[in-house]
């Protein structure tokens, strides 16, 4: 099985981190994540993070340090997670197409969501 390379924005704004709901619609439904996703053949992790949060929330980030990565099996699939601390440089987040919740919590808040099973690695060196 060959892993499906995806990355996640950090986003943090005044202490508190962007967390999104799956939508019922998306596998994983109601989960916990950071947002982003797949990176296309030919582009680097940075371009598809900016892609897909644009894609996704309709703002513009600046991709900034490496937080780390996680490998996890989700269904027939072996997902390799990287996520990346970023900012929002022009927009503001109102809504997501792939997510039906969207909230900003600090670090010690994270426990009262159900995270993707990908995510929590990522959730550890953030606390």
């Amino acid at each position: 099985m060959a892993p499906v390379r995806v990355v996640a924005a950090v986003i943090e704004r005044d202490g508190k981190f962007l967390a999104c709901r799956r939508a019922p619609h998306k596998s994983l439904a109601g989960y916990w994540e950071f947002p982003g996703g797949k990176v296309e053949a030919g582009e680097t992790d940075e371009a598809a993070l900016t892609r897909e949060i644009r894609e996704e929330l309709d703002v513009s980030i600046k991709v900034g340090d490496f937080i780390g990565t996680s490998a996890n099996v989700a269904g027939e699939v072996m997902i390799d997670l990287v996520a990346y601390r970023s900012v929002i440089v022009d927009g503001v987040i109102v809504a997501s197409s792939d997510h039906d919740q969207l909230m900003w919590l600090t670090p010690i808040e994270f426990s009262k969501l159900n995270w993707s099973p990908a995510d929590l690695p990522v959730l550890e060196l953030l606390c």
